[in-house]
């Protein structure tokens, strides 16, 4: 709900021109209700996408919000997704984002402050269009370097060997 009020309230009080698209499963209610009576104007929400459907949706994005809370959330797919295609991402330091996301081109959220630094983060972004495509690259090139299959695999492979080691002293 605090993405819908941030874009809402952006567009209403200030008149900037964005606009949120929400894709996945899990939708609040109330964030359903929101959309489909046009109170969220400017939100849109897309539902779950398949990889076909995503991956052109993410093409048009210049940034991607991450506000999680939600305790289970570790290494998020949908980062690594945003990161190569080349999103500005705006996210919570909650859980793993501090140690997936770089550390200089991310724009933290205060979790106590969340619609205001998430209204602030969006209208920096917009007005600051060089910033977002000097991230955009460097994004792309983050997981090129550390989340590709030849980098990941061996890595987790790893894990599940001293997993299985532990397991059998």
């Amino acid at each position: 709900p605090e993405m819908v009020e941030a874009i809402t309230r952006l567009r209403r009080e200030q008149g900037l021109d964005v606009e949120l698209h929400l894709a996945g499963e899990g939708r609040d209610p109330e964030i359903r209700r929101l959309v489909a009576e046009g109170a969220a104007n400017g939100v849109h929400d897309h539902g779950m996408l398949d990889r076909d459907q995503l991956w052109p949706l993410l093409q048009r994005m210049h940034v991607f919000l991450f506000p999680t809370s939600h305790f289970g959330e570790g290494h998020s797919n949908s980062l690594n997704e945003a990161l190569m295609s080349g999103l500005a991402v705006v996210a919570t330091p909650h859980n793993q984002n501090p140690f997936v996301l770089p550390q200089h081109d991310t724009l933290w959220l205060e979790p106590a402050r969340l619609v205001p630094t998430l209204m602030e983060h969006v209208r920096y972004l917009a007005e600051h269009p060089e910033f977002v495509n000097r991230v955009s690259a460097a994004n792309q090139r983050l997981v090129r370097e550390r989340f590709t299959d030849e980098r990941w695999i061996p890595f987790l492979e790893a894990c599940f060997d001293r997993l299985a080691a532990a397991t059998r002293e």
